[in-house]
């Protein structure tokens, strides 16, 4: 009986210590760099959202999926995770203050809906036909975001926001 038991013992012991050397090493089975199936849809919206307040572009692309499809409020598609890297990336440097707080996230098993408010000042002209001159416009608005996740990252993405608001902050419109 007492040899069961030390048996037992020592089985439960290499089993933690296993796990645990996986667990301090960042190599366990559902945690490495490029897999992040493990992430629940609340825990990608916020460690996106953490990138996205951080003007961190490369982390930020680590939450998108190589073939994402976000969808802008004015409708543009921008697919791919190339194309949506140099809009975050030409948002941040016309936006250099950008920032957005949480009002609310609602997630589901494979998708989250982000309530935030946007604040930030236009310093830069966005290099996009159309885009409004920059002199320094503050801005602070809300947007919502539907995202889709598929494997721990976004693959689509839907932003909600009104735009007469913020074409008035940027005084594009009376």
């Amino acid at each position: 009986m007492k040899m069961m038991i030390r048996v037992t013992v020592m089985l439960i012991i290499s089993a933690a210590i296993g796990i645990g050397a996986d667990y301090a090493f960042g190599q366990s089975q559902n945690q490495n760099s490029t897999d992040l199936s493990y992430l629940r849809p609340q825990e990608v919206a916020q460690q996106f959202l953490d990138a996205y307040n951080a003007h961190n572009v490369n982390r930020l692309m680590k939450y998108l999926s190589p073939d994402v499809v976000a969808v802008a409020p004015d409708l543009t598609v921008v697919n791919g995770a190339e194309l949506n890297k140099r809009y975050f990336a030409a948002w941040f440097s016309s936006v250099p203050d950008v920032h957005d707080t949480i009002k609310s996230l609602t997630t589901g098993s494979d998708r989250f809906v982000l309530e935030v408010v946007e604040t930030g000042t236009y310093t830069r002209r966005m290099p996009s036909a159309g885009a409004p001159p920059a002199y320094g416009q503050k801005l602070h608005y809300p947007y919502v975001m539907v995202a889709m996740i598929k494997h721990g990252q976004i693959s689509v993405m839907r932003l909600y926001e009104d735009d007469l608001v913020v074409e008035r902050q940027l005084g594009v419109r009376p």
